[in-house]
């Protein structure tokens, strides 16, 4: 067996469908992301994405935001996705924000912070590809 570590947080129980400000010259697929040029993004059913990072709270005017920002930068981390998209996709990470209720306070202290440290996550560690194997003969019980 062969398995990665990942810690994600939240599941999506449906696909869900999203209108952005991001145009990509071509669509890009991923298993549970397509970002098609018109910014139509969709995330399907079962996608994971670990919520607001950071000292943030996951409140649910967070959710909706946090999903499509997840899926933008994950995206821009494969390469698929210009990081030319970095600034664009801080801001519908605040537009799905204002959108669900978060207060303008809160909104531009995460704006501030994802403009200020969201492309530390833009690059993967040696660890994000590791895949560890079960030895072989190890007992199943």
């Amino acid at each position: 067996m062969k398995y990665r570590q990942i810690n994600w947080k939240y599941q999506l129980a449906e696909t869900v469908t999203f209108q952005t400000r991001i145009y990509p010259e071509r669509t890009l697929r991923t298993d549970w992301i397509t970002l098609h040029p018109n910014g139509s993004l969709i995330l399907e059913a079962d996608y994971c994405w670990d919520g607001p990072s950071g000292p943030a709270f996951d409140t649910q005017n967070f959710m909706r935001g946090s999903a499509v920002h997840d899926a933008l930068f994950q995206l821009m981390k494969l390469g698929l996705l210009s990081t030319e998209w970095f600034k664009e996709s801080n801001r519908e990470l605040i537009r799905w924000c204002k959108r669900d209720g978060m207060w303008a306070i809160r909104r531009r202290w995460v704006y501030w912070a994802v403009q200020r440290y969201g492309r530390d996550y833009l690059t993967y560690d040696a660890d994000d590809h590791k895949v560890y194997i079960v030895p072989r003969g190890s007992a199943d019980a």
